[in-house]
Protein backbone atom coordinates (compact mmCIF):
# COMPACT_ATOMS: atom_id res chain seq x y z
CA UNK A 1 0.00 0.00 0.00
CA UNK A 2 1.68 3.55 -1.10
CA UNK A 3 1.04 6.05 2.13
CA UNK A 4 1.58 8.72 0.32
CA UNK A 5 -1.42 8.09 -2.05
CA UNK A 6 -3.31 6.64 0.77
CA UNK A 7 -2.68 9.47 2.80
CA UNK A 8 -4.04 11.73 -0.35
CA UNK A 9 -6.51 9.66 -1.15
CA UNK A 10 -8.40 10.14 3.01
CA UNK A 11 -7.38 13.66 2.88
CA UNK A 12 -9.56 14.17 -0.71
CA UNK A 13 -12.12 12.03 0.89
CA UNK A 14 -12.29 13.52 4.21
CA UNK A 15 -11.79 16.99 2.63
CA UNK A 16 -14.88 17.03 0.20
CA UNK A 17 -16.86 14.32 1.35
CA UNK A 18 -17.36 14.86 4.82
CA UNK A 19 -21.06 13.33 5.28
CA UNK A 20 -19.44 9.93 5.08
CA UNK A 21 -15.92 10.95 6.44
CA UNK A 22 -13.31 7.84 5.91
CA UNK A 23 -15.58 4.85 4.99
CA UNK A 24 -15.13 6.49 1.30
CA UNK A 25 -11.61 6.66 0.91
CA UNK A 26 -11.42 2.94 2.68
CA UNK A 27 -13.48 1.38 -0.10
CA UNK A 28 -11.29 2.99 -2.68
CA UNK A 29 -8.63 1.60 -1.10
CA UNK A 30 -10.25 -2.00 -1.30
CA UNK A 31 -11.52 -2.01 -4.62
CA UNK A 32 -7.57 -0.23 -5.90
CA UNK A 33 -6.08 -3.98 -4.39
CA UNK A 34 -8.23 -6.04 -6.17
CA UNK A 35 -7.94 -4.23 -9.47
CA UNK A 36 -4.23 -3.13 -8.87
CA UNK A 37 -3.84 -2.31 -12.69
CA UNK A 38 -6.62 0.41 -13.08
CA UNK A 39 -5.90 4.16 -11.84
CA UNK A 40 -8.61 4.99 -8.98
CA UNK A 41 -6.66 7.64 -8.02
CA UNK A 42 -7.77 9.77 -10.63
CA UNK A 43 -11.29 9.56 -9.83
CA UNK A 44 -10.27 11.02 -7.07
CA UNK A 45 -8.83 14.40 -8.51
CA UNK A 46 -10.58 17.87 -6.84
CA UNK A 47 -11.75 18.46 -10.19
CA UNK A 48 -14.05 15.17 -10.43
CA UNK A 49 -15.21 15.49 -7.18
CA UNK A 50 -15.77 18.89 -6.77
CA UNK A 51 -17.98 18.21 -9.96
CA UNK A 52 -19.65 15.60 -9.05
CA UNK A 53 -20.39 16.91 -5.33
CA UNK A 54 -21.80 19.93 -7.80
CA UNK A 55 -24.30 18.28 -9.26
CA UNK A 56 -25.63 16.22 -6.44
CA UNK A 57 -25.92 19.72 -4.44
CA UNK A 58 -27.92 21.22 -7.38
CA UNK A 59 -29.77 18.08 -7.98
CA UNK A 60 -31.24 17.80 -4.34
CA UNK A 61 -31.77 21.74 -4.02
CA UNK A 62 -34.04 21.54 -7.27
CA UNK A 63 -35.70 18.25 -6.99
CA UNK A 64 -35.20 17.45 -3.40
CA UNK A 65 -35.23 13.67 -1.82
CA UNK A 66 -37.84 11.67 -3.97
CA UNK A 67 -35.75 11.06 -7.44
CA UNK A 68 -37.01 7.72 -7.68
CA UNK A 69 -35.10 6.00 -11.05
CA UNK A 70 -31.74 7.65 -12.40
CA UNK A 71 -29.55 6.60 -15.30
CA UNK A 72 -25.96 8.29 -14.99
CA UNK A 73 -24.39 7.38 -18.60
CA UNK A 74 -20.55 6.78 -18.65
CA UNK A 75 -20.66 6.15 -15.25
CA UNK A 76 -17.77 5.02 -15.03
CA UNK A 77 -16.20 4.13 -11.30
CA UNK A 78 -19.48 5.24 -9.71
CA UNK A 79 -17.97 8.21 -8.32
CA UNK A 80 -21.61 10.93 -8.34
CA UNK A 81 -23.53 7.52 -7.55
CA UNK A 82 -21.54 6.92 -4.32
CA UNK A 83 -21.94 10.24 -3.31
CA UNK A 84 -25.76 10.48 -3.69
CA UNK A 85 -26.33 7.31 -1.89
CA UNK A 86 -23.92 8.08 0.76
CA UNK A 87 -25.64 11.40 1.72
CA UNK A 88 -28.68 9.59 2.56
CA UNK A 89 -30.62 12.78 1.34
CA UNK A 90 -32.42 10.30 -0.81
CA UNK A 91 -35.59 8.45 0.06
CA UNK A 92 -36.59 6.59 -2.95
CA UNK A 93 -33.32 6.49 -5.05
CA UNK A 94 -32.45 3.68 -7.52
CA UNK A 95 -29.22 4.20 -9.82
CA UNK A 96 -28.37 2.52 -13.10
CA UNK A 97 -24.51 3.36 -14.22
CA UNK A 98 -24.44 2.69 -17.46
CA UNK A 99 -20.84 2.25 -19.19
CA UNK A 100 -19.44 0.39 -22.31
CA UNK A 101 -16.14 0.04 -19.78
CA UNK A 102 -17.08 -3.97 -18.77
CA UNK A 103 -13.73 -3.35 -16.25
CA UNK A 104 -15.07 -0.12 -15.07
CA UNK A 105 -18.82 -1.19 -14.38
CA UNK A 106 -16.94 -4.16 -12.08
CA UNK A 107 -15.31 -2.02 -10.29
CA UNK A 108 -18.25 0.83 -9.94
CA UNK A 109 -20.07 -2.86 -8.52
CA UNK A 110 -17.55 -3.30 -6.02
CA UNK A 111 -17.10 0.04 -4.93
CA UNK A 112 -20.76 0.23 -4.53
CA UNK A 113 -21.75 -3.35 -3.03
CA UNK A 114 -23.29 -2.71 -0.21
CA UNK A 115 -25.88 -1.10 -2.58
CA UNK A 116 -26.06 -3.72 -5.50
CA UNK A 117 -26.80 -6.38 -2.61
CA UNK A 118 -29.54 -4.09 -0.97
CA UNK A 119 -32.12 -4.87 -3.94
CA UNK A 120 -29.80 -3.05 -6.66
CA UNK A 121 -30.68 0.30 -4.87
CA UNK A 122 -27.70 0.64 -7.53
CA UNK A 123 -26.26 -1.50 -10.63
CA UNK A 124 -23.86 -0.85 -12.84
CA UNK A 125 -24.60 -1.78 -16.64
CA UNK A 126 -22.04 -2.32 -19.52
CA UNK A 127 -23.71 -0.87 -22.45
CA UNK A 128 -23.76 1.29 -25.47
CA UNK A 129 -25.65 4.53 -24.04
CA UNK A 130 -26.23 5.23 -28.21
CA UNK A 131 -27.97 1.79 -28.76
CA UNK A 132 -30.21 2.44 -25.69
CA UNK A 133 -34.07 4.08 -25.94
CA UNK A 134 -33.11 5.64 -23.12
CA UNK A 135 -37.12 6.39 -22.52
CA UNK A 136 -38.08 2.72 -22.11
CA UNK A 137 -34.56 1.06 -21.73
CA UNK A 138 -34.08 -2.73 -22.15
CA UNK A 139 -30.76 -3.71 -21.31
CA UNK A 140 -28.75 -6.80 -19.61
CA UNK A 141 -26.53 -7.35 -16.57
CA UNK A 142 -25.25 -9.78 -14.39
CA UNK A 143 -26.71 -10.91 -10.89
CA UNK A 144 -24.23 -11.47 -7.99
CA UNK A 145 -24.46 -15.59 -9.05
CA UNK A 146 -22.96 -14.52 -12.57
CA UNK A 147 -26.79 -15.13 -14.27
CA UNK A 148 -27.51 -12.50 -17.09
CA UNK A 149 -30.51 -10.76 -16.30
CA UNK A 150 -32.52 -9.35 -19.16
CA UNK A 151 -34.12 -5.88 -17.62
CA UNK A 152 -36.96 -3.23 -19.08
CA UNK A 153 -36.41 -0.14 -17.23
CA UNK A 154 -37.92 3.39 -17.04
CA UNK A 155 -36.03 6.58 -15.68
CA UNK A 156 -36.90 9.40 -13.84
CA UNK A 157 -33.75 11.17 -14.29
CA UNK A 158 -31.23 10.92 -16.96
CA UNK A 159 -27.37 12.25 -15.59
CA UNK A 160 -24.36 12.72 -18.06
CA UNK A 161 -21.94 14.21 -16.40
CA UNK A 162 -19.33 13.58 -19.35
CA UNK A 163 -20.98 14.46 -22.48
CA UNK A 164 -17.32 15.53 -23.65
CA UNK A 165 -15.95 12.15 -24.16
CA UNK A 166 -18.83 11.41 -26.84
CA UNK A 167 -17.99 12.53 -30.64
CA UNK A 168 -20.64 14.90 -31.80
CA UNK A 169 -22.49 11.87 -33.22
CA UNK A 170 -22.32 9.82 -30.41
CA UNK A 171 -23.89 12.94 -28.50
CA UNK A 172 -27.07 13.62 -30.87
CA UNK A 173 -27.62 10.19 -30.55
CA UNK A 174 -27.72 9.57 -26.95
CA UNK A 175 -29.79 12.55 -26.83
CA UNK A 176 -32.47 12.56 -29.06
CA UNK A 177 -33.48 8.85 -27.53
CA UNK A 178 -34.20 10.95 -24.03
CA UNK A 179 -37.99 11.12 -24.48
CA UNK A 180 -39.99 14.56 -24.20
CA UNK A 181 -39.92 15.70 -20.72
CA UNK A 182 -37.67 13.84 -19.07
CA UNK A 183 -35.80 15.49 -16.54
CA UNK A 184 -31.90 16.22 -17.31
CA UNK A 185 -28.54 16.79 -15.93
CA UNK A 186 -25.54 17.30 -18.05
CA UNK A 187 -22.10 18.49 -17.76
CA UNK A 188 -19.41 19.34 -20.03
CA UNK A 189 -15.91 21.08 -19.87
CA UNK A 190 -13.38 23.42 -22.04
CA UNK A 191 -10.31 21.00 -21.11
CA UNK A 192 -9.64 20.72 -24.81
CA UNK A 193 -6.03 19.48 -24.24
CA UNK A 194 -6.74 15.32 -23.30
CA UNK A 195 -7.17 13.32 -26.34
CA UNK A 196 -10.29 11.64 -25.14
CA UNK A 197 -12.14 15.09 -24.16
CA UNK A 198 -13.82 14.43 -28.18
CA UNK A 199 -16.59 17.16 -27.78
CA UNK A 200 -15.64 20.30 -25.40
CA UNK A 201 -17.38 23.47 -25.31
CA UNK A 202 -16.06 27.06 -25.00
CA UNK A 203 -18.58 28.98 -23.00
CA UNK A 204 -21.72 27.97 -21.15
CA UNK A 205 -23.37 29.13 -23.96
CA UNK A 206 -21.97 27.42 -26.23
CA UNK A 207 -23.44 24.20 -24.29
CA UNK A 208 -26.59 25.76 -23.69
CA UNK A 209 -26.56 25.52 -27.31
CA UNK A 210 -26.30 22.12 -28.09
CA UNK A 211 -29.71 21.22 -25.96
CA UNK A 212 -32.99 21.36 -26.87
CA UNK A 213 -34.52 21.72 -23.21
CA UNK A 214 -38.24 22.65 -22.79
CA UNK A 215 -37.58 24.03 -19.44
CA UNK A 216 -34.51 25.36 -18.52
CA UNK A 217 -33.73 25.38 -14.40
CA UNK A 218 -30.35 26.55 -13.83
CA UNK A 219 -26.89 26.52 -16.28
CA UNK A 220 -23.95 27.27 -14.36
CA UNK A 221 -20.24 27.21 -14.16
CA UNK A 222 -17.49 25.99 -12.00
CA UNK A 223 -14.26 27.57 -11.94
CA UNK A 224 -11.67 24.54 -11.57
CA UNK A 225 -7.94 24.68 -11.44
CA UNK A 226 -7.11 23.65 -15.11
CA UNK A 227 -10.75 23.74 -16.75
CA UNK A 228 -14.37 25.24 -16.48
CA UNK A 229 -17.28 22.69 -15.69
CA UNK A 230 -20.27 23.64 -17.04
CA UNK A 231 -23.77 22.07 -15.91
CA UNK A 232 -27.49 22.48 -17.29
CA UNK A 233 -30.24 21.65 -15.46
CA UNK A 234 -33.74 20.82 -16.58
CA UNK A 235 -36.72 19.25 -18.47
CA UNK A 236 -36.00 17.97 -22.60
Amino acid sequence: MNFDQDSHLFSLANYYEINYQSSFANRFIQVRELFPKNDLISALSKGQLKSKRWAHEKIHSIWGSNLGLVFILANWYGLLANIMLESRKYSSLRIRGFDIDERANEIADQLSRKWVIEDWTFKAVTADVTELNLGDAKFATINSKGVTVNMVEKPDLIINTSCEHFSEKAFDKWFSSVPSGMRVVVQSNNYFDLPEHLNCVNSLEEFKSRFSLSKEIYAGELELEKYTRFMLIGEK
